[in-house]
Order: C-alpha cells, then structure tokens, then sequence
C-alpha cells in the first residue's frame, strides 16, 4: 500500500450478514447503517465491486472509487472500526489487488 498523490480506490469487504441485507434491499439496515454514517462524514458514496453478482463471496466486495489518497487512508481507518466490514484496503492505480 503506497501514499503516492492521486486518486486511489478503498475496497470494502463486509460482512455476510451486512452484505446480504444491502443486495436484498439495495439500502443499510441494523449494523449496516455504520457504513452509511461514515460514508456521510465523508460525503462519498460505494457501490458494489462485482454488481448483480449471485455469488455470495463476491457480492461481500464494495468499491468507493477515485478518491484522495489522504482521505483514503482516514476513511479506511474509520471503516475498520466498523462491525459491518470484515476488511478495509487502499489501492492505488497500478497495483494489483
């Protein structure tokens, strides 16, 4: 995980439960409304990595694209301490996932 300048991408991976309630209602419910909180302090949105995906390890993959490096780095701190995300990465341009 690098800190070079440009926009980067925070890869989100939920848990099961969270996951499955968000692809059933397309919205943040019970523990799930964590995610939406956080995302609000920042003011960015996610979306699924894999959407419409059936398979239930996939669709537990989230994406909030082309963001600042710094803020990147904040929000996926916020992120981990969240009982809704199992797993929280920064990846920047170039590198593999």
């Amino acid at each position: 995980m690098g800190d070079r300048a440009g926009p980067v991408q925070v890869i989100v991976v939920l848990t099961t439960e969270v996951a499955r309630d968000f692809g059933t209602s397309g919205g943040w419910h019970g523990i799930g409304k964590e995610i939406e909180d956080i995302l609000k302090d920042f003011g960015l949105a996610i979306q699924p990595l894999h959407p419409g995906s059936r398979d239930p390890t996939l669709a537990r993959y989230f994406v909030i694209d082309r963001i600042d490096a710094s803020v990147a780095h904040r929000l996926a701190t916020r992120l981990r301490s969240s009982h809704a995300v199992e797993s929280v990465y920064v990846k920047v341009p170039g590198e593999t996932p």
